[in-house]
């Protein structure tokens, strides 16, 4: 094999490619995937993240570069390395634009949101000695060797300021409009101008170590301390607002997504307070520590973990319990899925080392229902390591090969059933970091070993599908993909008929009863209406209180596709399927049969009744296999508002004609 081919020597099986050429300290895929960024003791590979075809190598570091980020914009990549400088890079031509030089170790750097400015933090490792066990006293004296924060024209390289603090700069943050920078130490948080780089307002108050963070909507600053305080202030004016004070002291707090409430956690409780006016709401308890919490991605919900061996869901608003979820063993850990609809816990059962059992559950974040518990897992995954892919379909997580060794391998999951799609070996070291790619096709995994392995998602899990918005009397509506692409008769008679990867499943469901199909179809259409049907911006989920299956025209055939995969979808989202509300009460002939609109309209005019009114002012969605004049659902849908009173009919239907929808 020629040696430009070296990346796919003795793969293992399942691997791609094999990458990286010295030690890996960090991976990142371009905004739109079609490049990996490797960064390494020699310098930054990059690579085609489909092909692995080597396509450049940034050098000039001196030293091992182990950070790098691409710019907002995606036109450059900044580097940083031992060697006291970050590199700014053309990130397609790989020409260098700019070196920061600094005179000490860069510790940290991050763009600003809009991408025009650099901020970077460094960090004297004496100065830091002599901080960390006190030796010397004199201000004076460190003042010139405490870290600092450098800001830089993102695109020139050119300096535009120094941040100097008392005591040094040990963390910083953005405003979350990027106008404003927060630089903070063991003392005072500073505000200041991220174009100029002058100095705004200081806020003083603290006695200990600080962290900082801006409330969502960039208004508020708060502050937690080592002081077991966490203060709030003015983001603007800099003035002092609110003081949450616990004697029990403080260990983390959190805003919630829209800005409104602050959670207080220490080891035992958690406390929610109105962020403005500085209202305490509730105290929420657990019989013993608390280990984690965390707010769902909407906000509304929140999740805390405790040593009582429960994970509790609280609202947001009325600070309610809503449920507990009662997993198999002690809870250890948990993750949301990147919908808020799904958490997964680790839990443990045992009462030593040597006699310890790990589950990891899938549960409905909504309703508390138990989905599943995964297949073939492996007790010596890391799930601190997990990561989701970027359709939420997928997740990841590393596990040792074998005990008390350095050799780790990637496992993924399939996120709705539980079940595990593969292993992926190859590494001879630890895995550093796991990444999806954007199209959510290819998982990308580092390791110590010096290499990075590419591997392709299995593509029967999901199959690809192009949805399409159809409008009608109802509230919102989505065909999930065309039928077929094309037919042609044939001389011998029939169609030679080209259907998409959906529509074949959809077919050999409804022509062919392999009810074999159900259980895909089903995954597809729940996945969807998870991460893609909103209306106004908002998720159907949370507001859907029953699904709806089309009624079958003939009520006497023992295989009811719709019906079918209506029910599993219910299963897999855990909303109701309700097949006794609406019931067709009229014979009709083929709607295929008639010529037009009109008079498939006439046909089925008073075939259809609602049974009861326990829909009333609630959402509903509609499922259908196949979508064309859209005559049924508008008849339907009349029943339902007119009959049921209800508020919001949602429609969703497998596949539409070629013509349907246009």
């Amino acid at each position: 094999m020629p040696a430009k081919d070296y990346t796919k020597w003795h793969l293992p099986q399942g691997a791609k490619l094999r990458l990286g050429k010295g030690y890996i300290n960090e991976i990142a895929y371009s905004p739109d995937s079609s490049r990996l960024a490797v960064a390494s003791s020699i310098g930054i590979w990059i690579y085609d993240a489909e092909t692995g075809e080597e396509l450049d190598l940034f050098t000039g570091h001196t030293g091992p570069v182990e950070k790098l980020s691409y710019s907002p914009d995606r036109r450059f990549i900044a580097s940083s390395s031992a060697d006291k400088t970050v590199r700014l890079w053309d990130s397609v031509t790989g020409e260098r634009k700019a070196i920061l030089t600094h005179t000490d170790y860069v510790e940290d750097f991050a763009y600003s949101p809009d991408g025009t400015t650099i901020a970077t933090r460094d960090l004297n490792e004496r100065w830091l000695e002599r901080k960390l066990f006190n030796i010397g006293d004199s201000e004076e004296e460190d003042w010139d060797a405490a870290p600092k924060v450098w800001l830089w024209d993102a695109v020139t390289g050119e300096h535009k300021a120094t941040l100097v603090c008392t005591g040094g700069v040990m963390c910083f943050t953005y405003s979350p409009d990027g106008t404003t920078i927060a630089t903070g130490n063991y003392k005072e948080v500073r505000l200041w101008n991220t174009k100029t780089g002058k100095h705004k307002t200081m806020l003083t108050g603290h006695t200990g170590s600080i962290k900082i963070t801006y409330s969502p909507d960039g208004s508020i600053i708060a502050t937690r301390s080592s002081d077991l305080n966490v203060w709030l202030w003015d983001a603007v004016t800099g003035k002092y607002k609110a003081t949450y004070t616990w004697t029990e002291g403080v260990m983390s707090f959190v805003y919630n997504s829209n800005g409104h409430t602050i959670t207080i956690k220490n080891d035992k409780f958690m406390q929610l307070w109105d962020a403005v006016p500085r209202e305490y709401k509730a105290t929420l308890n657990h019989a013993r520590r608390i280990l984690g919490t965390v707010y769902s991605s909407d906000g509304s919900t929140y999740a805390a973990i405790g040593e009582d061996c429960n994970v509790c869901l609280y609202d947001s608003t009325t600070e309610e319990r809503k449920v507990t979820l009662a997993c198999t063993g002690s809870a250890k850990r948990f993750v949301y899925s990147p919908d808020g609809t799904t958490i997964i816990i680790e839990s443990e059962v045992g009462d030593s080392f040597y006699y310890l059992e790990t589950y990891v559950e899938l549960w409905d974040a909504i309703t508390g229902e138990h989905k599943a518990t995964l297949t073939e897992h492996d007790p010596s995954v890391d799930f601190e390591s997990l990561v989701y892919s970027s359709n939420g379909r997928v997740f990841a997580a590393k596990a040792q090969v074998f005990p008390a060794t350095f050799q780790e391998e990637v496992h993924l999951w399939d996120a709705v059933t539980g079940k595990h799609i593969t292993t992926l070996a190859g590494h001879t070291d630890v895995v550093n970091g796991i990444c999806f790619s954007s199209d959510s096709k290819t998982v990308a995994s580092a390791s110590k070993d010096g290499t990075v392995l590419l591997r392709e998602i299995p593509s029967d899990q999901h199959p690809d599908i192009n949805p399409r918005e159809i409008h009608g009397n109802w509230r919102a509506g989505w065909a999930l993909d065309v039928h077929t692409l094309s037919s042609r008769p044939l001389p011998s008679g029939g169609y030679d008929t080209g259907r998409t990867e959906f529509g074949e499943l959809v077919f050999q469901l409804k022509y062919r009863h392999d009810r074999t199909k159900i259980q895909p179809i089903a995954e597809v259409a729940a996945n969807f209406i998870r991460e893609k049907f909103a209306v106004d911006g908002y998720p159907i989920l949370p507001y859907l209180k029953a699904i709806l299956p089309i009624p079958p025209s003939d009520q006497n055939r023992d295989f009811q596709p719709v019906t079918e995969v209506a029910e599993e979808i219910g299963k897999l989202l855990s909303v109701p399927v309700r097949t006794d509300y609406l019931t067709k009460v009229k014979r009709t002939v083929p709607l295929k049969n008639l010529p037009d609109v009109r008079s498939k309209s006439e046909q089925l005019r008073g075939a259809f009744v609602v049974r009861s009114e326990d829909l009333k002012d609630q959402c509903v969605l509609l499922v259908d296999d196949l979508y064309d004049s859209g005559t049924t659902l508008t008849e339907v849908s009349k029943v339902l508002y007119e009959q049921g009173g209800v508020q919001h009919v949602l429609v969703l239907t497998l596949t539409r004609t070629r013509t349907g929808g246009n």
